[in-house]
């Protein structure tokens, strides 16, 4: 663990202040990198979605570092990512632009349950305040030898509802695949470059497998809404839902299909061994829609 939380700090090397409770942090993104933007040249989504990850972590070592109570609980199980929803604001797609743009992460513990508990991550704008990004991430807390779900004590629980007390986030559902109309679908293999430090795929990759997937059924003429690539359209918002887990060289399959009732929404679900591990819904803007290079 103690190896983890350096590595970490080594590799997000930017200003990090934290409030009195322990239970928010603050961090400066000084810039961008040009990996960040995607072929369209906006902020690759699953790039949000990585940088959603930095701030949950960064909470998370910092607790630990600290040796709170909140910390110890931590650092004596495993946070699995359960869900992430994401809403992307017109400000967001105005304004993250150039590599040189600063802004701000926040992130904070919002409600909590037994064994799980919600994070959320805000993207602010340092040039106008605006609100870019919300993140709300729901994680359970397992026992690593067990893989059990573990309770979270009491006090903690306790702590945290007189510090916050926020409605537990919505319970995100799996949209079923259509099985009386051919759904469009792409193999993916899983590449070294797309683990993370537990040897798992990142989260994250998942969002880039589905956002090639929708890219590929555009070219391939299988959606009726979505003209061109799938980067040129601003997105309102994402939700994912985390059923597996996946490796190096694993093979997927990306399921995309277009919702019947909404007009700019589409589904996606990943399929490895015939089981589910993923599912995903986004919501682009239906006006305005096609970004400008």
């Amino acid at each position: 663990m103690e190896r983890w939380i350096s590595r970490l700090f080594r590799i997000v090397n930017v200003p990090i202040t934290t409030d009195k409770s322990g239970l928010r942090t603050v961090i400066k993104m000084l810039v961008l990198s040009y990996d960040d933007f995607d072929r369209a040249g906006n902020v690759n989504v699953w790039r949000i979605a990585r940088l959603g990850e930095v701030s949950r972590m960064m909470f998370i070592s910092r607790l630990v570092a600290a040796g709170s109570t909140e910390g110890a609980c931590f650092e004596n199980n495993l946070a699995f990512l359960v869900s992430t929803t994401y809403t992307f604001t017109r400000a967001y797609h105005k304004e993250m632009r150039t590599i040189s743009f600063p802004f701000t992460l926040i992130g904070s513990i919002g409600s909590v349950g037994r064994s799980s508990f919600e994070f959320v991550s805000t993207f602010e704008s340092d040039a106008t305040n605006a609100k870019l990004v919300t993140c709300s991430a729901k994680l359970a807390l397992v026992d690593p030898s067990t893989r059990r779900s573990t309770e979270i004590p009491k006090d903690i629980i306790n702590r945290i509802k007189a510090t916050f007390d926020l409605d537990p986030p919505q319970k995100i559902e799996p949209v079923e695949r259509p099985k009386d109309i051919h759904v469009f679908n792409l193999e993916i293999i899983v590449q070294s470059s797309d683990l993370d430090m537990n040897m798992h795929s990142n989260h994250s990759a998942y969002t880039r497998f589905c956002c090639d997937a929708a890219a590929a059924a555009i070219a391939n003429k299988a959606f009726k809404n979505f003209e061109m690539d799938i980067c040129r359209y601003e997105i309102k918002s994402m939700s994912n839902l985390f059923k597996g887990e996946s490796r190096a060289n694993d093979v997927l399959t990306v399921f995309t299909w277009e919702d019947n009732s909404e007009r700019k929404t589409i589904h996606f679900e990943i399929i490895k061994n015939d089981n589910p591990i993923f599912h995903s819904t986004m919501v682009y803007y239906s006006d305005n829609e096609i970004s400008k290079l």
